[in-house]
């Protein structure tokens, strides 16, 4: 089994400004959110070999997966591959400012997202290849073991594409809430989703479900 999860929120999130490679914290309700998952999961790994926990370097996935550490005591590894997609000259703007600056581009990216090259950044086909090969990588190879993969919005929903074997047009049919759980499923050596976005741990404090 596999939990791909979506690091808490920060306020970049709120503010709708593009994150991608910034190094941004969680916020304070982010903070709230990855304690809510941790005790959640905690409860998850009675019932699970979860042996270890695999994140982004970048701090907001590193601070939620260093907090589900705290509540399940399972060991945090670094993985560069799980590294949010690189916006390059988008990252630290909001929507508003990028769709000025370049109306092209971003009208590409909301209705043809599988031909969008980031100026100065990656392009998604680029971001999907090192992800999914990270997926292949660190799951284990069946489901009597698990394993938890702490990343972001781009990048989980890329390896939901990945397992579904679907275009990169469909980037935008597939929701991921801050801190939300999703599962895979590794038996008889193939990948099987077994839940999408799940948030029921969730159940406290106020309501962000804005794909962004």
């Amino acid at each position: 089994m596999v939990y791909l999860i979506r690091h808490g929120l920060t306020q970049w999130n709120t503010g709708g400004f593009f994150r991608g490679t910034h190094d941004v914290p969680l916020s304070e309700e982010g903070l709230r959110q990855a304690h809510l998952l941790g005790k959640y999961l905690a409860g998850e790994s009675k019932k699970q070999n979860r042996a270890i926990i695999y994140t982004s370097p970048l701090s907001r996935a590193r601070e939620t997966a260093s907090i589900i550490a705290g509540y399940t005591g399972n060991r945090v590894v670094s993985d560069d591959r799980l590294m949010d997609v690189d916006f390059g000259n988008w990252q630290g703007k909001d929507a508003f400012q990028v769709e000025e600056m370049y109306p092209e581009l971003y009208r590409i990216y909301k209705n043809n997202p599988e031909k969008t090259a980031f100026p100065g950044g990656e392009t998604l086909q680029e971001c999907f290849q090192r992800c999914t090969q990270g997926l292949f990588d660190l799951a284990p190879k069946n489901d009597t073991k698990t394993a938890m993969l702490v990343s972001h919005r781009v990048v989980l929903k890329l390896l939901l594409i990945g397992v579904l074997d679907l275009s990169l047009s469909a980037f935008w049919k597939i929701q991921l809430d801050t801190c939300s759980i999703s599962t895979i499923g590794t038996g008889n050596g193939t990948f099987i989703i077994k839940k999408i976005n799940s948030t029921c741990h969730l159940t406290e404090g106020p309501d962000f479900t804005r794909d962004f």
